[in-house]
């Protein structure tokens, strides 16, 4: 609803602008060097209402209808794609935002849990307990603070 109210505010403003300079009446004078000037408006009392056909233009010819629709066609198909890149982007932006909570959530849990545990161990190959030293165990607790201030901050 929002795209085709644009489309014809669009359309709208481009016909009020070819049509504006049809109602304008054009003037020819010439100044004291003998320059010969045009404008919409007299200088002065010497200059005189000139009349000019609306159809011919020395700029480009205008653009047939078929050309018309297809170079909004590709502005709309440009438009359509640039929204869908931008949908994209804030998905996968929203995606990254809940991984990062997540593991957020995940590393304060493990700091809170060194910080508690009477004690700390890794399993080795057999799946038996090899309980940390001192110096391990903060080890340990300083990967788990920096995770926190990776994903947390």
């Amino acid at each position: 609803m929002k795209r085709r109210s644009q489309q014809i505010g669009t359309a709208l403003m481009l016909v009020l602008m070819l049509l504006a300079p049809a109602g304008a009446e054009i003037f020819k004078w010439t100044d004291d060097q003998g320059r010969v000037h045009y404008g919409d408006r007299p200088p002065d009392e010497d200059a005189r209402s000139v009349d000019v056909d609306p159809g011919t233009s020395t700029g480009s010819p205008a653009p047939s209808d078929a050309e018309r629709r297809e170079k909004t066609r590709r502005l709309l198909r440009a438009y359509d794609e640039e929204r869908r890149i931008k949908q994209q982007q804030v998905q996968q932006h929203q995606a990254r935002e809940a991984e990062r909570k997540q593991r957020c959530v995940r590393a304060r849990d493990r700091l809170k849990q060194y910080r508690h545990a009477g004690a700390l161990y890794d399993l080795d190959e057999q799946g038996n307990r090899q309980f940390l030293e001192h110096d391990q165990r903060r080890q340990a607790e300083a990967r788990a603070a920096q995770d926190v201030d990776k994903w947390c901050n």
